[in-house]
């Protein structure tokens, strides 16, 4: 599941979509991410994604793609919440680390790191 402002921008399109695609990022798409979280335009060029079978956008360099469908639309005062079905998971890239975003700010984790 996740949320969405009711003032954001891209509500009412993403509100009436029966389907969406989460694309998990590496560290090194930093940019990437800011640039499609921040105001302004949220329009991929045509060589960083594919389209899924559904037309969902899949970003070439990510580390993994999930093409899911929408469960449930569950409203919470000023926010949406999307509660989808994962439908295909895609496994991308192997040995980058994932860009993990926490309490507001960007955090990183050591992919060489071993236990014990």
């Amino acid at each position: 599941s996740w949320c969405l402002a009711n003032n954001s921008q891209l509500f009412d399109d993403v509100a009436q979509a029966n389907r969406f695609s989460v694309n998990v990022l590496a560290a090194d798409q930093l940019a990437l991410s800011n640039r499609m979280a921040g105001a302004g335009s949220h329009v991929l060029q045509n060589d960083e994604f594919d389209e899924s079978v559904h037309g969902t956008p899949l970003l070439r360099d990510a580390l993994a793609q999930f093409d899911c469908h929408i469960h449930e639309r569950v409203e919470l005062g000023d926010h949406i919440m999307l509660v989808g079905g994962i439908d295909k998971v895609r496994h991308c890239s192997q040995g980058r680390a994932p860009l993990i975003y926490f309490r507001g700010n960007y955090a990183g984790i050591d992919v060489g790191a071993r236990n014990g």
